[in-house]
């Protein structure tokens, strides 16, 4: 039986180690974690590069081969898992400081606390987030473009439908 304190150790060595590899590749960790237990736990990673392009299916199956041979060699995890590699989806939110670098000059759709209690949608290219205000480029709203991060109620990537 492995203890709390040992699983913690696996954790912070496996998350160095996953977060190294992708550095070394021009990709960053958004995500690692473990689910389910047993002969049936997986360890699902989501993987990101920064910019408008973001990863692709062959960056993500050479991370997922290089950090396959990583964990045999070391025997860290010490038991039997799935591993799945992946990007962080279009539709995970932009919640967080690196998740506004890595999505910055992405197109981004930004659902916004208006003034009459509703709210307003604007759609348009990540520039950033200056002085608390976050930045869209073009926005063709009644809002504009610049929004107090506050107000922002929820930002992720643009999904055309």
């Amino acid at each position: 039986m492995v203890t709390e304190v040992e699983q913690r150790k696996v954790d912070i060595e496996l998350s160095a180690l996953a977060a190294d590899l992708a550095r070394s590749m021009g990709i960053e960790v958004v995500e690692l974690r473990f689910l389910g237990s047993g002969s049936r736990s997986i360890l699902r990673i989501d993987v990101d590069r920064a910019g408008p392009a973001g990863v692709t299916l062959d960056d993500c199956q050479r991370f997922s081969m290089a950090l396959d041979l990583a964990l045999e060699d070391r025997d860290l995890i010490g038991q039997a898992c799935t591993l799945e590699v992946s990007s962080p989806g279009m539709d995970r939110a932009i919640a967080t400081a690196d998740d506004l670098r890595r999505n910055t000059g992405r197109k981004v759709m930004a659902q916004v606390e208006a003034a009459d209690g509703g709210t307003v949608q604007a759609v348009g290219i990540l520039l950033g987030v200056e002085d608390g205000t976050l930045v869209l480029g073009p926005v063709e709203t009644e809002a504009g473009g610049r929004f107090r991060w506050a107000q922002v109620v929820h930002l992720q990537q643009f999904l055309p439908f």
